[in-house]
């Protein structure tokens, strides 16, 4: 009874730091509180992820977020953005 309840109250405390706090983000899939895109990265094996990432990418554009838990991990697949993000605009 008290493991159940401390884990309904992690995802509800997730879910309102998640609404009070959103950040404009860039696009990526769906996620789930808590867990969120763990289940996507299990989907496929290690050697497949590039794929993935491809097809992300056509759909999401060339800057996707995949949440590992509930961490937002920022993807930028093209040289010119990820200079542009990192040393041109490093400091903000």
């Amino acid at each position: 009874m008290i493991v159940i309840s401390l884990c309904i109250s992690a995802v509800i405390k997730t879910i309102i730091f998640n609404i009070s706090h959103q950040k404009k983000l860039p696009p990526g899939p769906t996620t789930v509180p808590v867990i969120g895109n763990f289940f996507w990265l299990l989907r496929a094996p290690f050697s497949e992820y590039p794929s993935a990432f491809r097809a992300l990418r056509a759909k999401h554009g060339p800057i996707f977020t995949l949440r590992v838990g509930s961490s937002p991990a920022i993807f930028i697949c093209t040289p010119t953005l990820a200079h542009q993000a990192l040393v041109e605009n490093g400091a903000t």
